[in-house]
C-alpha cells in the first residue's frame, strides 16, 4: 500500500507533463545588404527597403535582404518543426532571377555583417520566382526540414539567427544599372519589428511545476500517507479487540 501511494504522488508531480506548442518570433532586425561594386562581396548596408535585386544607384547596386530573429522559449532537443515566412509587397522592373532562402549564422548579437551578403547555407531554392505575384510566402517542406536541421544543430537560447533572401544568380546582374527587384515585408520605412517576417518553431516542452504546486502535491501525498497510517492503526486495533474477545 505504501508503495502504491508513493507512486501516485510521483505521478501527480509528473502530471504537469509534456505539451506541444508553437513559438512565433518577430524579426529583431533587418538589413538591405549591398555590394556597390557588383563583385559578389557585400560592402554596404541600409534599412530603407528590404529589396532583392538591382538598383541604378551610382554605377548600380546588387542587393539582398537580411532578417534576424532572437531564439527564445525553446531548446534544440525540443524542436519538432520550423518555418520562415514573409510577404512580397512589390515587384519593380522585370527581375530576371528567382530568390532563394539562406540561413547564415548564429550570433550573440543582432548586428549584420557585410559578409552576410555572400555567406550562408541554402535552405530553399525558388522561394519567389519571376512568375510569383504579390502575397505571403513560406518555406516548402524541404526548406522547413533544412531549417529545422540547422536550428537543432545551432540553437542557443537568447542568441540570434540570421536569414537572408538572395538572387539565385551568384553575380546578380553585373554592371546593369537598372531597377529590377522584389520588395519584401510590409511598410515603407523600417523600424525594428515593423516587417511581417516571422520565424516559427514547434516543439514538445515539459512544464516544470512551480514551487507552490510542488508544495501542494507534496502536501497531498503526505495527507494520503496519514490516511493510510490511520487506516492501518484502526485495523490493527480492531484486530486486537477481536482477539481479546475470543479469549473470554
Amino acid at each position: 500500500m505504501k508503495k502504491a501511494l508513493f507512486t501516485f504522488g510521483v505521478s501527480l508531480l509528473i502530471a504537469g507533463g509534456a505539451r506541444a506548442g508553437a513559438i512565433t518570433m518577430e524579426d529583431a532586425g533587418f538589413q538591405r545588404l549591398v555590394t556597390t561594386l557588383q563583385n559578389g562581396v557585400g560592402n554596404s548596408q541600409s534599412t530603407h527597403f528590404l529589396n532583392v535585386g538591382t538598383k541604378p544607384n551610382n554605377k548600380g547596386w546588387d542587393i539582398h535582404a537580411g532578417f534576424v530573429f532572437q531564439m527564445t522559449g525553446a531548446s534544440a532537443a525540443a524542436l519538432q518543426a520550423a518555418d520562415f515566412s514573409v510577404s512580397v509587397t512589390e515587384m519593380t522592373g522585370t527581375p530576371l532571377y528567382n530568390v532563394d532562402v539562406y540561413v547564415n549564422r548564429v550570433a550573440s548579437t543582432a548586428d549584420f555583417l557585410f559578409s552576410d551578403f555572400e555567406n550562408g547555407t541554402k535552405v530553399m531554392d525558388d522561394f519567389v520566382t519571376t512568375s510569383s505575384t504579390v502575397g505571403n510566402y513560406s518555406l516548402d517542406s524541404t526548406g522547413r526540414a533544412k531549417l529545422l536541421t540547422y536550428l537543432r544543430a545551432n540553437w542557443v537560447e537568447g542568441d540570434y539567427v540570421f536569414i537572408t533572401l538572395k538572387s539565385d544568380q551568384a553575380d546578380m546582374i553585373m554592371g546593369e544599372a537598372v531597377s529590377a527587384y522584389y520588395k519584401f515585408g510590409g511598410g515603407t520605412e523600417w523600424t525594428a519589428g515593423a516587417t511581417d517576417a516571422q520565424l516559427s518553431v514547434t516543439g514538445a516542452y515539459r512544464d516544470i511545476p512551480e514551487p507552490a504546486s510542488i508544495g501542494l502535491l507534496m502536501g497531498l501525498g503526505s495527507g494520503l500517507m496519514l490516511v493510510r497510517r490511520s487506516l492501518w492503526r484502526r485495523r490493527k486495533r480492531d484486530g486486537m479487540c477481536r482477539r481479546s474477545l475470543g479469549d473470554i
